[in-house]
């Protein structure tokens, strides 16, 4: 066991490895951890026991609030044989996804599910086979824990990166309908299977795809000179 006193490192794979999934947890005593996980190239097989909180250990990575985490370099992937990874990425922290593919198996409906604090995904690719698999879930949760900040995500993709699934940002809970603080998405770049165009960056549009089995491609457009 590998202890930093100041709750800082970095963990890097230095080959392919299969495991369980992986959490911080609060009442662990997971709080202000700044943790890096290099995957160095490599990929990291989800399998069971799931990971979650207590009656909902469903998840691959359950990364709770007053955390930083960043995930990097390399593929993070569902075995096939998961009974329970139903959500890959569970994410209630500020977290950095990097270089990073995402494979969701077929019992996967979700690869990314953020309920609380700052995501950025940068180069990035997501794919799943599950019936109806659903790349991005951004939901700001309306109970006492997590109603406070509305969650927010920019994919700071480029050209050859693809993202395949629905793309769903909402609110949820008692005053949903209503709700004043929405999640922000906000996309610049990549390709999609569905229409992006509601989470655009300023000065972006979403083109026809040149990539088989795409639909969409966000591109950046020029501003007329005034």
């Amino acid at each position: 066991v590998i202890s930093s006193a100041d709750k800082t490192g970095t963990v890097t794979l230095l080959k392919d490895a299969a495991g369980s999934g992986i959490g911080l947890f609060n009442s662990k005593k997971a709080t202000d951890v700044h943790l890096t996980i290099d995957f160095g190239g490599h990929t990291y097989t989800c399998d069971d026991p799931a990971v979650g909180s207590t009656g909902t250990e469903t998840q691959g990575f359950h990364l709770e609030k007053g955390n930083t985490v960043t995930l990097k370099n390399g593929t993070i992937q569902v075995a096939d044989d998961s009974q329970n990874t139903i959500m890959l990425i569970q994410n209630y922290c500020d977290l950095t996804l990097e270089d990073l593919n995402l494979y969701g198996s077929a019992v996967t409906q979700y690869a990314i599910s953020s309920n609380y604090g700052n995501m950025t995904l940068k180069n990035v690719n997501i794919d799943g086979t599950y019936a109806g698999f659903i790349a991005i879930d951004l939901m700001h949760w309306l109970n006492t824990a997590y109603k406070d900040h509305a969650p927010t995500m920019q994919i700071n993709n480029d050209s050859e990166n693809t993202i395949a699934g629905s793309i769903d940002v909402y609110c949820y809970g008692t005053g949903a309908a209503t709700c004043s603080e929405k999640p922000t998405l906000t996309i610049s770049g990549g390709h999609y299977t569905v229409d992006p165009s509601e989470y655009l960056a300023e000065s972006h549009a979403a083109v026809t795809s040149d990539k088989d089995g795409y639909i969409y491609k966000v591109v950046e457009v020029s501003t007329p000179a005034e």
